[in-house]
């Protein structure tokens, strides 16, 4: 179907502003973070605590959401952005969405960022607040056995890196991949060229992301290429959302695919009329509004909570 007329018209409303890859790092995530917080939906009415998990390099901050004081399953959400871009701030809102429609505990969490931290910080970071979050269940009043991970864009790569990376040591009940990263920007799908300019992220948007997350001593890691590994079969019960107008799209989709024929659970379906990171629009478009009536729904499927 064609693109809804609202992300149109605001596509259209940014196109002589410079691309990612035209800016700084700095200047990206300035540019970035203005448009997401005039986007995000409406907070639900959820109780939120900024908490420092300490890690080996430093605190680590994160934001816990509670829509209730009872015991909960916890969602541990990682942001997009490219893996240099955002923040808890810019998805403050999607995260109380979740906790809100899902009835569900969200620690959100402020992982290390490229440049300045390529591959592997922020996937260690990611790794590790999964291992505190249990560690710490009673006090976070969370069911342990209950873990969710979850992630936007770049977000949702870290999450299922981190799901196959606890395999045999936390159970992680399942993980929701919003619009994922699976493959390396070199990598061929038709999605790539077809929606390459026009739709919002870019190919060259991509490929900048890519270029800095990766610019570390080891460029290539096997384990981040989630579409290409052997190992797919030990993944959680997947829920994964596409756009129809989205770069990624594509890799996303096979990866799906790959999930369903190791047998793992997978709730997969493509929002059409939406772009990359039509997430921001609840209320606006009713991609959006979909998404997260099927996200809710889903959660309450796996933790036998029915939404």
């Amino acid at each position: 179907m064609p693109l809804d007329p609202l992300l149109e018209n605001y596509i259209a409303s940014r196109k002589n502003e410079p691309r990612m890859y035209m800016m700084t790092p700095k200047d990206a995530r300035a540019s970035k973070a203005d448009s997401r917080m005039k986007t995000w939906p409406k907070a639900a009415s959820v109780a939120t605590q900024d908490i420092a998990i300490p890690m080996d390099w430093g605190d680590c901050k994160t934001r816990l959401y509670r829509p209730s004081n009872e015991m909960l399953p916890l969602v541990i959400f990682y942001h997009g952005g490219g893996f240099m871009l955002c923040d808890i701030e810019t998805h403050d809102g999607v995260c109380r969405s979740i906790s809100g429609s899902a009835n569900v505990a969200v620690l959100s969490v402020d992982y290390r960022l490229a440049p300045e931290h390529p591959y592997p910080a922020g996937q260690n970071d990611a790794t590790e607040a999964v291992r505190w979050a249990v560690a710490n269940a009673e006090t976070l009043n969370i069911d342990p056995a209950q873990i969710i991970l979850a992630g936007d864009s770049a977000g949702g790569n870290i999450a299922a890196v981190a799901a196959l990376r606890l395999v045999g040591e936390i159970d992680v009940l399942g993980q929701a991949l919003l619009y994922p990263t699976t493959d390396f920007a070199d990598q061929h799908y038709p999605s790539r060229d077809t929606f390459a300019n026009g739709y919002g992220l870019t190919k060259g948007d991509g490929d900048f992301f890519w270029e800095h997350y990766l610019s570390g001593d080891e460029k290539r890691p096997g384990e981040i290429a989630i579409v290409e590994r052997d190992d797919l079969g030990k993944s959680p019960a997947t829920f994964l959302a596409t756009a129809e107008y989205d770069p990624i799209r594509d890799e996303a989709e096979v990866y799906a695919a790959r999930l369903v024929a190791q047998g793992v659970p997978t709730f997969a379906r493509r929002y059409l009329g939406a772009n990359h990171n039509f997430l921001a629009f609840a209320g606006l478009i009713a991609a959006c509004d979909e998404i997260y009536t099927d996200l809710s729904r889903w959660i309450g499927s796996i933790t036998g909570e029915s939404q």
